[in-house]
């Protein structure tokens, strides 16, 4: 750059910068230190400040000891820099201020959510007639707002850093899940089996088999069964209930996808069983329970990655 020539070296640097500049080519001079790259800010003949990246290495020009630097203007990346650290801090700001919300719609608007569902409650065992089934239709409208608010915490975790996949007794997911559905029947034999997932495997059988119940209706009979499969278990479950359409199948575990008969949307749910399942490494489907017929029930499938035993003589 002709801003440059015929000018003594020090006096291109912003004053502030020349005592650590000449330090560092005195040393160069003295130790022979290779090239680095150094940002320092320069001054053109008009007097405006710009910033620069330079690489410095000692020589012998003319039979005497000197310093080549390669300068380059960088004022434009700098600036670069600048921007994309306030609009850092605005997201920052942003994320908190969302997770404030969150913690508003998850905690305290479920809290209020809860009062209202045992007031509904209340009103089912006192009232008869349409009175009853209005108070019914009402504790209902409360139940799903509560399971909406749950679905958003359980995204809001999964988003959240995790340290991996750990051991976790598939046992105790499933034996949770089925005490939280009392009065279905859910036959399910006990396995020993450790699987790669985290605290939130459990949230997959809550769902797989809170929509079992819902859609099985009155008396659907309800299976947990766990194979095998070598390194990794394929778990179903399956219902008596309407089954899942052969056109709805591939798209039932896409986000807020409407499947079951009578058009009812499973939500969030099955969306978030697929994602978890992806966290642990497997796969999730569904078929019919009786391979062809599809209106006689249906079973949701989904594999797990197998925890490696510790050899207990080792």
């Amino acid at each position: 750059m002709s801003l440059f020539i015929g000018r003594e070296t020090l006096s291109l640097i912003h004053p502030e910068c020349r005592r650590q500049v000449r330090e560092r080519m005195e040393r160069q001079l003295r130790t022979g230190e290779p090239a680095g790259l150094h940002e320092s800010m320069s001054v053109r003949l008009d007097g405006s400040v710009f910033h620069t990246e330079a690489a410095a290495a000692p020589l012998i020009y003319r039979g005497a000891p000197a310093v080549q630097a390669v300068v380059r203007d960088v004022t434009e990346r700098k600036q670069a820099e600048r921007e994309r650290a306030v609009l850092h801090e605005k997201l920052l700001a942003a994320h908190r201020e969302a997770n404030l919300y969150l913690d508003i719609i998850t905690h305290d608007i479920r809290n209020a959510n809860n009062v209202s569902l045992g007031y509904a409650e209340m009103l089912l065992d006192l009232l008869d007639g349409d009175l009853k089934t209005y108070a019914g239709r009402l504790h209902d409208s409360i139940r799903r707002g509560t399971e909406i608010l749950r679905n958003v915490s359980t995204i809001r975790r999964i988003r959240e850093d995790s340290p991996g996949p750990l051991p976790v007794s598939l046992n105790e997911a499933v034996r949770e899940e089925i005490a939280c559905c009392p009065g279905a029947r859910i036959r399910y034999e006990e396995t020993d089996v450790e699987v790669l997932a985290d605290g939130l495997l459990p949230v997959i059988f809550a769902n797989l088999l809170g929509n079992a119940v819902k859609f099985g209706g009155p008396g659907a009979g309800i299976a947990v069964r766990v194979e095998d499969l070598g390194g990794e278990v394929l778990v179903s479950i399956e219902d008596t209930g309407p089954g899942v359409p052969d056109d709805v199948k591939e798209r039932l575990f896409q986000r807020f996808e409407r499947g079951r008969a009578g058009g009812t949307s499973e939500g969030l749910g099955l969306f978030i069983v697929r994602t978890l399942v992806e966290r642990y490494g497997g796969r999730v489907w569904v078929d019919d329970r009786v391979p062809g017929r599809p209106a006689e029930g249906a079973a949701f499938r989904f594999t797990l990655r197998k925890a490696a035993r510790e050899d207990p003589g080792g």
